[in-house]
């Protein structure tokens, strides 16, 4: 379980505006220069591997982080650099009774990540300090975004939402908006208008996401909510539970996965 999949799944939109008498509305709103975004993610994943000829183990999985994107530079609806600090980042793994628990090597580090035709490049935002593989995996994970149009936001400008009113996005705008992320794809995604006030809008969405992770073929079922700065334009709060059940072979030995997940991100913005 990526935090990517999650985040693609939730994310609603880059700009938020009501009209009266016409539900609302999603405009697009490309990304600025300068812009920061301090976020605080965590995600967990409890659940139990059936191992064939080994019988039953417990798995859990959580992963705790705090960063800031700083937008650098824009192409367009585009951007294409950004620095990267991680205040925090911890990971807590606990599967075949053994746990593994410590700091990811992101931890207390900044970086700037550079988009260029058809790559992505990360380096030490000093400029002198190495980035391992590891380390560049982990921080492209975390600003996933550099250097992609924003289909999704663009997608969601087409959308009225009415209170109480479920919006389904069709295969199509799926694939186009959101596509494959992480080996996994997004399927029967809704966002439904729930209530908004002078300065917040809240959607309840349902998904799905399938595809294979780790030798296994996974389907995450999941539900929640997200919270949008209706004056700003951006979201503040994505909270989202699911089940997850998986099967597969490794090492020769069939395996199934059952569990539950969970997942929030917080942002501020100046």
């Amino acid at each position: 379980m990526k935090k990517s999949l999650v985040v693609a799944l939730v994310v609603v939109a880059t700009g938020v505006r009501a009209y009266a008498g016409a539900g609302l509305k999603i405009p697009y709103v490309a990304p600025t220069q300068g812009l920061v975004k301090t976020e605080t993610a965590e995600e967990k994943l409890d659940g139990t591997l059936t191992i064939e000829g080994a019988g039953k183990a417990p798995l859990v999985q959580i992963l705790k982080e705090t960063f800031t994107e700083e937008v650098v530079t824009v192409d367009g609806d585009k951007v294409t650099k950004e620095k990267v600090s991680v205040a925090s980042a911890h990971s807590t793994v606990e599967a075949m009774g053994q746990k593994k628990d410590g700091d990811l090597p992101i931890a207390g580090k900044s970086y700037v990540v550079t988009a260029d035709i058809g790559s992505v490049s990360v380096a030490a935002a000093d400029g002198k300090s190495p980035v391992d593989p590891g380390e560049q995996k982990l921080i492209i994970q975390l600003s996933n975004g550099v250097g992609k149009s924003d289909t999704f936001g663009k997608m969601m400008s087409t959308k009225t939402f009415v209170k109480g009113k479920k919006v389904t996005l069709t295969p199509e705008e799926l694939a186009s908006a959101m596509g494959t992320q992480e080996g996994m794809t997004a399927s029967d995604v809704s966002f439904t208008l729930t209530s908004q006030d002078g300065k917040t809008a809240t959607f309840a969405l349902v998904g799905t996401l399938k595809g294979s992770q780790n030798g296994m073929d996974v389907t995450i079922k999941l539900k929640g909510t997200a919270k949008i700065d209706i004056a700003t334009s951006r979201p503040l709060d994505m909270n989202m539970t699911g089940t997850v059940k998986g099967s597969g072979t490794v090492s020769g030995k069939k395996l199934q996965l059952t569990g539950k997940m969970s997942a929030r991100k917080t942002a501020t913005y100046n």
